[in-house]
């Protein structure tokens, strides 16, 4: 299976910035919910992109260090869960489409 799920022994991936000279050759679609399944993963960098739809709450099951969402095309709120990775030291969800508030306790 070619699912993101399957890299279960990642702790660091970024494709912040990659192959943004034209916007086609930028990474298009959702953050697929398997991200989840990251177990391993500290920092997941994802900016200048053009990821839609909304952030999935499973993010929240990383031991997230850094997580960078910049720069996409991100719908929806905040997910609270955010608040409960107590790993989380740097966070960039600006330039996208969200709404609502950030919940206080990010």
């Amino acid at each position: 299976s070619t699912s993101i799920g399957n890299l279960e022994l990642v702790e660091f991936f970024d494709v912040s910035g990659l192959l943004t000279e034209t916007v086609d050759d930028r990474i298009t679609g959702t953050i697929p919910t398997e991200v989840g399944q990251l177990t391993l993963m500290k920092q997941f960098l994802l900016a200048s992109q053009d990821f839609s739809g909304p952030i999935p709450t499973q993010i929240a099951n990383l031991p997230l260090n850094s997580l960078d969402l910049s720069m996409n095309e991100l719908t929806g709120p905040v997910p609270s869960e955010l608040g409960m990775v107590a790993s989380l030291r740097r966070l960039d969800l600006s330039q996208n489409q969200l709404t609502g508030t950030v919940p206080t306790y990010l």
